[in-house]
């Protein structure tokens, strides 16, 4: 009988163990986290532009599986248009901003070790550098365009928020999802900026991006 009491004890004691160890609720952490983005500007016809974002996360359990989540980022945009006409050109946006979203969670669950989880939130963005370049041929008078007033044959490379150019501030609203294992999230992430990228314009900055998060 004395045998079966501490069998019974010791399985009671291990479950306790991975219940509260699954639990999150007042828990803070921190991370380092690193992705790929697939950036691309609205309303204009453009391509996406490859970058990438690193920075650190922290979030806080609410409960056991509701949480704040939030991180401060640099992450890269922009575009890249190709055109023939007037002549033959290419005009890159390269964009880099130090970003901070700041999402409110919801964490599932699946076995002591293994989550899944989405966040959904506003970030706010502030474009630190970058650059928008043309590689072509011809005089900026010859393209037609507003858009090229800055540059002539000897000019082909200007700050991207510098000279009257693209708007320094960027805010809008994000989702995040995905699995997190141990101590290791695989996520996807995709950011719309209610901002315009420039003045009177009707363009937006979007970007989807995967990653890879390490939580302490």
């Amino acid at each position: 009988m004395k045998k079966w009491k501490g069998i019974i004890a010791a399985v009671a004691l291990a479950c306790g163990t991975l219940t509260a160890s699954a639990q999150h609720s007042g828990d803070l952490r921190f991370g380092v986290t690193a992705g790929m983005n697939v950036a691309r500007v609205t309303d204009l016809d453009a391509d996406s532009r490859i970058g990438f974002n690193l920075g650190l996360r922290l979030d806080y359990g609410i409960t056991n599986n509701f949480y704040v989540n939030g991180a401060l980022l640099f992450t890269q945009k922009g575009f890249k248009v190709e055109a023939d006409r007037p002549v033959n050109l290419t005009y890159k946006g390269n964009p880099g901003y130090f970003e901070i979203p700041i999402h409110v969670g919801y964490r599932y669950h699946l076995d002591d070790d293994l989550n899944l989880f989405v966040e959904t939130g506003p970030y706010f963005a502030f474009g630190i550098c970058g650059k928008e370049k043309i590689e072509g041929s011809g005089r900026g008078d010859d393209w037609g365009s507003g858009w090229f007033d800055r540059y002539d044959s000897n000019d082909l490379e200007n700050d991207y928020f510098g000279g009257g150019a693209a708007r320094v501030f960027d805010g809008g609203w994000g989702l995040r999802f995905g699995v997190e294992v141990s101590s290791f999230q695989i996520h996807m992430a995709y950011d719309y900026g209610f901002s315009k990228v420039w003045e009177g314009s009707s363009c937006h900055n979007s970007n989807f991006s995967v990653g890879l998060t390490y939580m302490f």
